[in-house]
């Protein structure tokens, strides 16, 4: 190429090049433009105070709805919330990981601790129990379910000035670990057996919430020393058998402020023949297999001996049979019983026309007002049921008798006339009867 064509193409080039100049120049300041702009604009949800912001933070994170409420996610959405959120420290009050303990417990002040975690017999879970009980003096709400096969370390020295909740359950013997929990107010224990210096337990005077998973005798080691208990669980762990006591009280075990008492196995309800309980009305016992464990003489008699009414009563059938539950219905005194829940969890087929029948006049449960019936199966027809919803929405041609004001009916899978037609024909049967809170549904 000649020197004159090559001129020609370098003044070529430099043309257009200062024309990229000129067009850089000017997206330059476009550029500038639309950043100011961008600049200028107000994000309501940035300006708001940083103490706002926590309580929004503190808010999503204590929301038990949400399916994942962790503040881990507020670290990822940018640095102004990464910031507010590292400085909140209530954020860091709730912990449900091992792993994550060690992040956590400082990131939390000295704000009191909600933690539920399952702990292994592994070294980091060990280290990491350790440094849980370094911080023993902010525990307020704490639950430990030990899944390793050795014994459970004994680090829980304490103090707990700030303890209200502990749950423990664990296949072991418990060793004492509450010595110094002044304020403890709820305690679940269970699964194992328990050391004899539980026998004496300060702590166990300000309970008024109580959950034992144990044998019978066991149980009594504890409640002897919880006379301020006002809501009583006692469960059997799951495949043993519970025998009686070697040793059982030699006068009735008075608990003048048990309100509420729940047995979560029928074999549980071995208990009642050694309890008094004046303060009792809610109830609720699961009637097995009679020919095993039949709780209702024991019952009868703890009523008596009690002097209590029965307001309300959840009556579960547990492989039970129909004599077990006309027994219970026949000799409970059920007279001023405002609430029953009628729960089967196993669908089990069972006749209901005579207790029906009698609710329905109220020569049984004359004071009812609340009736909820779970997991039964009314296959040869709803003609009780329904004569009951109509008779007790408007009781006015019996005196002394309730009216009935909530109706809840959970229908298991199964029925003869199929899962939709029955809440159907309930509705349409009971349409114009006036019961202010009535729901039908269908369990599948």
């Amino acid at each position: 190429m000649s020197a004159i064509k090559l001129r020609a193409r370098l003044a070529e080039i430099e043309q257009r090049m200062l024309a990229l100049q000129a067009q850089m120049v000017l997206l330059h300041a476009v550029h500038q433009s639309v950043r100011n702009d961008l600049d200028a604009i107000v994000y309501p949800v940035l300006q708001l105070p940083n103490e706002i912001t926590s309580e929004i933070f503190t808010r999503y994170v204590e929301d038990k709805d949400s399916k994942d409420s962790s503040p881990l996610r507020l670290l990822e959405i940018c640095r102004s919330w990464r910031e507010v959120a590292i400085s909140t420290c209530q954020l860091w009050t709730h912990i449900r990981s091992v792993q994550l303990l060690a992040y956590w417990l400082p990131r939390a002040g000295g704000i009191p601790l909600d933690v539920k975690l399952v702990l292994r017999d592994t070294p980091e879970t060990l280290a990491a129990l350790q440094m849980l009980c370094q911080y023993s003096s902010q525990w307020e709400r704490v639950e430990l379910r030990w899944a390793g096969n050795g014994p459970l370390p004994t680090v829980f020295s304490g103090p707990f000035p700030n303890l209200k909740k502990f749950t423990l359950t664990a296949k072991m013997t418990l060793p004492p670990l509450l010595a110094d929990a002044p304020h403890l107010q709820e305690l679940e224990l269970g699964y194992g057996s328990l050391a004899s210096e539980w026998n004496s337990t300060p702590s166990l005077m300000h309970i008024t919430r109580l959950n034992l998973t144990f044998e019978t005798e066991k149980c009594f080691q504890l409640l002897a020393q919880a006379p301020n208990v006002e809501d009583l669980c006692i469960a059997t762990p799951y495949g043993v058998a519970n025998p009686e006591p070697d040793t059982p009280p030699t006068t009735s075990l008075i608990l003048p402020r048990v309100h509420t008492l729940r047995f979560a196995v029928p074999s549980a309800s071995q208990i009642l023949e050694y309890l008094t309980l004046p303060a009792l009305e809610n109830l609720s016992i699961a009637l097995g297999d009679s020919g095993e464990w039949d709780p209702t003489p024991d019952l009868v008699q703890l009523l008596e001996r009690s002097g209590c009414t029965l307001r309300k009563l959840n009556l579960q059938l547990i492989d039970a049979h129909q004599d077990s539950l006309d027994s219970f219905i026949e000799l409970v005194p059920l007279q001023a019983t405002r609430d029953l829940t009628l729960s089967n969890p196993d669908g089990q087929k069972l006749d209901f026309d005579d207790l029906l029948g009698a609710m329905i006049k109220g020569t049984l449960l004359p004071a009812l007002d609340s009736l909820k019936i779970v997991g039964y199966q009314f296959g040869d027809g709803l003609t009780s049921l329904i004569a009951l919803i109509s008779a007790r929405a408007d009781p006015a041609s019996w005196q002394d008798v309730a009216k009935l004001k909530s109706v809840g009916l959970s229908f298991a899978a199964g029925i003869t006339a199929g899962p939709v037609i029955i809440p159907h024909e309930l509705f349409v049967r009971t349409r114009r009867r006036a019961i202010p809170n009535f729901f039908v549904r269908t369990l599948l």
